[in-house]
């Protein structure tokens, strides 16, 4: 069996990258499990600035399939560590690739809501709520209202409240809250917003 890369290393001394990898590589599964946690919050941030789209879905997604690259390579001997900071090049520039794939994937499946609707044809979220059959029981309009704003982030309640208001969805876009999206990118929380609370 190979002594570890670590076995060596002073008491209270971080290991370097390189270290962690060659251990890993040496079947040290702890040694991954410290790079993991090494570089979880930086590399979350590196994918929202490197992506489309800055969801936390889509942020874990992608961490998730980096680190499992990261792995596979290391285990296969096609990553091996050379000088001081190869590990942290290697991890960027394939989470960088991973981002650009992902980000392709994700936009072959969505149409654009703007390609769909106008924005006169997205309504508020009274549409949501008065159906031919409500009439005007609205007693029962309010008990739905209740049990859908329930359903709702906060975010996603002052959004739905800023279209009801008629809010230009360009206008939306420039609150601070929403800079973090495209305009396509509101008209598609609107819409999944609408198709979500009619069951669709």
């Amino acid at each position: 069996m190979h002594d570890s890369p670590l076995s060596d290393e002073p008491l209270g001394k971080e290991p370097q990258d390189e270290q962690l990898v060659e251990a890993y590589r040496l079947g040290d599964e702890q040694s991954f499990e410290s790079l993991y946690y090494r570089y979880f919050k930086q590399l979350g941030y590196y994918i929202r600035k490197n992506s489309f789209y800055k969801d936390e879905d889509f942020v874990e997604e992608t961490r998730h399939l980096v680190f499992i690259e990261i792995s596979q390579k290391i285990k296969s001997g096609e990553f091996a560590p050379r000088e001081p900071g190869s590990f942290r090049h290697f991890l960027y520039q394939t989470a960088l690739n991973i981002c650009f794939n992902e980000n392709k994937k994700r936009m072959s499946l969505v149409k654009p809501v703007s390609e769909i609707f106008t924005d006169e044809e997205l309504p508020g979220i009274g549409e949501l709520l008065l159906t031919k059959d409500s009439g005007t029981d609205y007693d029962e309009i309010n008990e739905r209202i209740k049990e859908i704003t329930a359903q709702l982030t906060p975010e996603e309640l002052k959004l739905m409240k800023l279209v009801s208001e008629e809010v230009p969805y360009t206008d939306i876009q420039r609150r601070q809250e929403f800079q973090k999206y495209s305009v396509d990118a509101i008209k598609q929380k609107v819409y999944n917003i609408r198709k979500r609370m009619r069951g669709g």
